[in-house]
């Protein structure tokens, strides 16, 4: 492995006038300072309330609930257009069946979609880590829903947007002391199989999550 991908890059101006930044105190400052990327996974079974608040407070409604064409999630999304799901493979949820369920936003439920055991290869995943989590979450998109908007553009919306629910993801997982580790690393079209998806929709980024 070449030193340079180690080396971390940071860009400075050293000669000009510069201002201190300061922390908040709070909660939220606490969980962004504790947020890690782990290496290692419990391999022990999380809990259905546990998946249930981890999805729905990173993905959930927050205003407008009674009106789904005007509500608004608990992340931005360009436009409001919203072209990212979300899906998780319970590979050992106390609760739920070892398979693949959408995560359904407007009724606030989980669905299932498929039927997998826990033996199931997912080798399209980088790493051995993917084999122990005990869940996988997806984040899909459906780029027809900002392209037809904002053209090409529409893409760059959709992938910030998915950045958005990671990083809602892994701090809602470090409030509830759970580990969280972002994969961009996996073969889109075996994960596109895996979760069944229609041919306008793709996978864009993997969550794995464990017990600490």
């Amino acid at each position: 492995m070449p030193d340079s991908w180690t080396e971390i890059e940071y860009k400075t101006y050293g000669n000009t006038e510069s201002i201190p930044l300061s922390d908040v105190d709070g909660n939220i400052s606490d969980l962004i300072s504790q947020r890690r990327s782990v290496d290692k996974f419990d391999s022990g079974p999380l809990e259905l309330e546990q998946v249930s608040q981890l999805l729905g407070t990173s993905m959930g409604i927050t205003t407008n609930k009674e009106d789904p064409n005007n509500q608004r999630r608990a992340y931005p999304s360009a436009g409001a257009r919203y072209p990212v799901e979300a899906y998780i493979f319970a590979n050992s949820v106390n609760g739920l069946d070892e398979a693949v369920y959408h995560v359904n936003i407007l009724d606030n439920k989980f669905e299932k979609v498929n039927k997998h055991s826990s033996d199931h290869s997912l080798d399209f995943i980088s790493g051995e880590e993917s084999n122990e989590a005990p869940l996988i979450v997806f984040l899909s998109a459906v780029f027809h829903r900002s392209t037809q908007k904002y053209a090409s553009r529409g893409y760059r919306y959709t992938i910030l947007e998915a950045g958005h629910i990671m990083q809602n993801l892994c701090l809602v997982a470090t409030e509830l002391n759970l580990a969280c580790r972002p994969y961009g690393g996996f073969i889109e079209d075996a994960a596109d199989q895996f979760l069944e998806l229609p041919d306008q929709e793709t996978t864009l980024y993997v969550g794995l999550i464990s017990s600490m």
